[in-house]
């Protein structure tokens, strides 16, 4: 029915998977359904492990040309990657792509929770009344903002409101209003999410010229679609798809996802299972290495590889080593090797990189959250790979720190964590829609292709 490609687009790596969407197997799922009417969603998805929503065609990483700290520095560079993407995908699936999704963050998104108050005379609260408000209030993609919430001036486009919190009659508080009856009021608290304007038209342009259209809203019946998603949802998404369900994550104590990317480091506060604040600092992965680089006279790469196979919170003795080639001698004739103390390099240069960086990142916090409520951090992204960097973000925040993974086949990297939740975001999206009779359709699973991904069994139900 429907081939979805989803892209992160890095400043290093661009990371994608191509989805698929049969309309022709569901069928064992609706009936199903309808056999078992009076138990809850999560009951009748954990019972019926055989049916599967969708299956990977593709998934993969490229290597991300004429962006820096994920913006378009480069457009000649990066249109010529995301053809070439486009067309390497295509060929490797034999797949036309429907859909398209992006993921944006960093400083091209803008994130704010605000409290909207509804006035009302004995309102049954409805899925349609609160999408058919909302959209009056600020139709998403378009300048009417202002009715919500003041955004900054380069920040001219919504792309997502999410409802975090409803108050029913300045009274009973609630995450899901569905079916009550308001007598007075409604008060909404939103997590808005907004694009910068520059960065929307820069990103969208290649797609545009390849025949595909930004649009406001979700929509399983959309062909050449553009969307975003931000990356605070997915990130979100993927802690309650894969450790944690949303019911789970509303009982805990605020929490924190530090995504240690390659150029920008974001940190993420989720406070009763929905995102609460975003801010990030310029600093990532890329200046660890270049400090290696310096330091040893290695290449990018050389110093990823010597990063990655030591322990930075680990105590090395005065005779362990590492062997290196600088590459002022890679011309000459004869083989120039050296020694490192990896004691020496760990506490001189890398150590200080690292919390620097989380020494900023704490700093960003600590003007708009008191981080000493936070209960965990999870470390996603390329920097999370790094082995014992949780001791040393631990240290800085005195906050347990802990490299997280989502425990699904194929996406158990790191790097895929956004990626993940772009997909369940939109999973989870259409599956509600079908729960509310929006169109009729038929989920199945199909044998074709290999690896067929396990299918989520909590559903974000403040999500709509």
């Amino acid at each position: 029915m429907m081939n979805v490609l989803f892209l992160d687009i890095g400043s290093r790596f661009t990371k994608y998977t191509l989805i698929y969407l049969s309309d022709s197997s569901f069928k064992s799922f609706n009936s199903f359904e309808k056999n078992n009417i009076e138990k809850n969603t999560t009951e009748i998805l954990k019972n019926e492990e055989k049916n599967n929503f969708y299956e990977v065609l593709a998934l993969g990483l490229a290597d991300t040309e004429g962006i820096n700290y994920q913006r378009v520095i480069d457009y000649s560079l990066y249109e010529d990657f995301i053809n070439s993407l486009i067309n390497d995908i295509k060929k490797e699936t034999s797949r036309n792509i429907d859909v398209i999704f992006l993921s944006v963050g960093g400083a091209n998104l803008y994130s704010i929770v605000n409290n909207l108050k509804i006035d009302v005379n004995n309102q049954e609260i409805t899925h349609t009344f609160l999408d058919d408000y909302l959209s009056r209030k600020a139709r998403i993609g378009k300048i009417q903002a202002d009715n919500i919430v003041t955004l900054p001036e380069d920040f001219e486009n919504i792309i997502s409101i999410l409802p975090r919190l409803f108050i029913i009659d300045s009274v009973d508080k609630t995450y899901n209003p569905i079916g009550l009856t308001a007598k007075n009021n409604i008060e909404i608290e939103l997590f808005i999410s907004s694009i910068k304007g520059d960065h929307k038209k820069n990103i969208t342009k290649p797609f545009e010229k390849l025949g595909f259209e930004v649009t406001d809203n979700i929509n399983l019946n959309s062909k050449n679609a553009l969307f975003f998603i931000p990356n605070v949802l997915a990130y979100n998404k993927a802690i309650s798809s894969g450790n944690f369900s949303s019911k789970k994550l509303r009982d805990l104590p605020p929490l924190a996802i530090i995504d240690l990317g390659y150029s920008i480091t974001e940190l993420i506060v989720i406070l009763e299972g929905t995102p609460y604040l975003k801010v990030y600092i310029k600093r990532g992965l890329r200046n660890i290495l270049k400090d290696i680089s310096f330091a040893l006279g290695v290449t990018l790469e050389e110093a990823e590889n010597i990063l990655l196979n030591i322990n930075i919170s680990k105590i090395y003795k005065d005779d362990e080593y590492i062997e290196i080639n600088p590459f002022f001698y890679s011309n000459s004739n004869v083989i120039q090797k050296e020694k490192v103390q990896i004691h020496s390099l760990i506490d001189t240069v890398i150590i200080p990189r690292v919390e620097e960086i989380a020494k900023l990142l704490k700093s960003a916090l600590t003007n708009s959250f008191s981080y000493s409520l936070i209960s965990n951090i999870l470390l996603v992204g390329g920097g999370a790979e790094i082995k014992g960097i949780e001791k040393i973000i631990y240290n800085i925040f005195e906050i347990r720190t802990t490299p997280f993974k989502i425990n699904k086949q194929y996406f158990g990297d790191c790097r895929l964590t956004n990626l993940y939740g772009m997909v369940e975001v939109f999973v989870d999206k259409i599956y509600q829609d079908y729960k509310r009779n929006k169109y009729e359709i038929n989920l199945v699973k199909s044998n074709k292709v290999k690896g067929i991904i396990e299918k989520i069994s909590d559903f974000f139900k403040n999500f709509f």
